[in-house]
């Protein structure tokens, strides 16, 4: 008895643990996108200050709509052995529900690039996007290089 507690005890640690540097990577990674858009649209520390919240508070919630995807799959593929054993109501359902996610991530980047154009450039802009695009290939990058040191 007192050999399985202390594996759950041991296990409870270590998913903590590990928790905690997942935490800390994204924090990372946050802190190196910050820097690369940052140098990339070389905004002034007045438009920085104004330009970080704004996008940040957009990214928070373009998160939460691919998360809320993600988890949507998950249960559905949890639910049935395969998309194959779903109905084609309960298909179209999840769809649909796809489909609304889409919709709603359209809808808030659209109107994170307009609150972002009242802070900065057109040009700016064009650099962000591009920023963006250039950092999550970066990102994917460094991460392959990493798991193939790994293995």
């Amino acid at each position: 008895m007192k050999k399985i507690i202390l594996i759950l005890l041991v296990i409870s640690s270590l998913n903590s643990a590990l928790a905690q540097n997942q935490g800390e990577r994204f924090k990372r990674i946050k802190a190196l996108k910050t820097a690369f858009i940052t140098d990339r649209l070389e905004l002034s520390p007045s438009e920085a200050e104004k330009f970080w919240p704004v996008y940040n508070k957009y990214e928070a919630e373009l998160n939460e709509l691919e998360f809320t995807k993600r988890r949507r799959i998950h249960i559905e593929r949890t639910k049935y052995e395969s998309f194959d054993a779903i109905s084609n109501t309960e298909a179209k359902k999840l769809l649909t529900s796809f489909q609304d996610i889409k919709m709603q991530t359209l809808k808030k980047e659209g109107e994170k690039m307009e609150d972002l154009s009242k802070i900065i450039s057109p040009q700016q802009m064009l650099k962000l996007i591009k920023a963006e695009d250039d950092f999550r290939k970066e990102l994917f990058k460094m991460l392959r290089e990493r798991k193939g040191k790994r293995f």
